[in-house]
């Protein structure tokens, strides 16, 4: 059996908190949300320059 990294990890619970979030689990959306928006702000201020 393959170990499983913190990668993997977390991408197992982003998949989860997605479902939920889908679902309509409003705190799921939010956990998701806090964790990734400030990724998405950089991609996105990179790719439209302001």
């Amino acid at each position: 059996m393959a170990r499983q990294t913190p990668n993997d990890l977390s991408a197992v619970e982003d998949t989860y908190l997605a479902t939920q979030a889908k679902a309509g689990n409003d705190a799921a959306f939010r956990q998701l949300f806090d964790k990734h928006y400030k990724w998405v702000y950089n991609k996105a201020y990179r790719m439209l320059g302001n």
